[in-house]
């Protein structure tokens, strides 16, 4: 990745805050943080988080995620936050989406394959 930074800049960083660039290295680059009286070294990864404007973590999680059901396993699934939960049965997983089978759209003896983002293995009536 080519290197937009400039000494100089005003940067910002999410755990840390605002700074400004005092040295770009080969595998660091020197922030002053506004928080800390001292020059911080950012090196490896952390380059790749610095940014002209201050963001959130919006979606972060540390919430261990539900396991993958079996292909055949019956599911729950739906494309929006807003939609009604539909069952079928798992089929599998790829590209960050849901494919499961149905045979609603059967027009032989092969069902179709459909595709969701959300996925749940547990009712989501079960408390209502």
């Amino acid at each position: 990745m080519e290197n937009v930074f400039k000494e100089g800049d005003r940067v910002y960083l999410y755990t840390l805050g605002w700074g400004t660039i005092k040295e770009l290295g080969v595998f660091f680059i020197v922030i002053k943080f506004d928080i800390f009286d001292d020059d911080r070294h950012i090196g490896g990864g952390l380059t790749e988080l610095i940014s002209f404007t201050e963001y959130t973590l919006e979606g972060f999680s540390q919430e261990r995620p539900e396991e993958l059901p079996k292909p055949g396993d019956i599911v729950w699934v739906r494309d929006h936050e807003w939609d009604n939960w539909m069952i079928t049965y798992f089929r599998r997983y790829g590209n960050g989406i849901f494919k499961y089978g149905t045979n609603s759209k059967n027009s032989g003896s092969c069902p179709s394959v459909d595709y969701y983002k959300y996925l749940t293995t547990k009712n989501p009536y079960a408390n209502e």
